[in-house]
């Protein structure tokens, strides 16, 4: 069980990681605005020790997409209208829309088990952000990922595999890595 000390560093460590979401997602932003795109986010519902981007999500004026995983294979981003009611827990136990409506983000936030300062990530094993990643960046002009993890987890470097998606961004609570 976390310490109040522990709950209390979570909660700076997410805010700060927060703000420093929010300053790189204002800077894409103000790229979409100068080419009159609409405006779609990739995001997730986080699992317990994972950054927290609630707040973010019902604070930013862009179109909310969440993963939801098929046949244990891969994901599809799914359109969210930001209504708690419209979730449900998928076959990992994570939240899921409830409808089907695919979209295309134009920036994807991605949370990993920790990230190399060369923005690689190491996520649960199943590669289904990896997958997902490599073919919407080869499909979509002015991409942008980003990934996201407390300082702790950013580490030097470690051995990745031909599949790995390389991160345009690490974000944590100490720095903003643009790669």
């Amino acid at each position: 069980m976390r310490k109040k000390s522990d709950k209390f560093d979570y909660v700076k460590s997410n805010l700060l990681l927060n703000q420093n979401l929010i300053a790189v997602l204002k800077s894409i932003e103000s790229g979409f605005y100068k080419e009159g795109k609409k405006k779609l986010l990739g995001m997730y519902c986080s699992l317990q020790g994972e950054p927290d981007l609630t707040k973010i999500m019902f604070n930013m004026s862009w179109k909310i997409a969440l993963p939801k995983i098929y046949d244990r294979k891969f994901i599809k981003m799914i359109s969210w209208n930001l209504d708690q009611n419209n979730l449900t827990k998928g076959d990992l136990g994570i939240l899921e829309p409830i409808s089907n409506e695919e979209l295309m983000p134009d920036v994807m936030i991605v949370p990993g088990v920790a990230f190399s300062i060369d923005g690689y990530r190491i996520g649960f094993g199943h590669g289904y952000y990896d997958q997902y990643l490599s073919r919407i960046s080869n499909q979509k002009a002015n991409f942008f990922s980003i990934g996201v993890c407390f300082h702790q987890f950013l580490i030097e470097n470690f051995i990745q595999n031909s599949w790995d998606f390389k991160f345009h961004f690490v974000i944590t609570n100490k720095i903003i890595l643009k790669l």
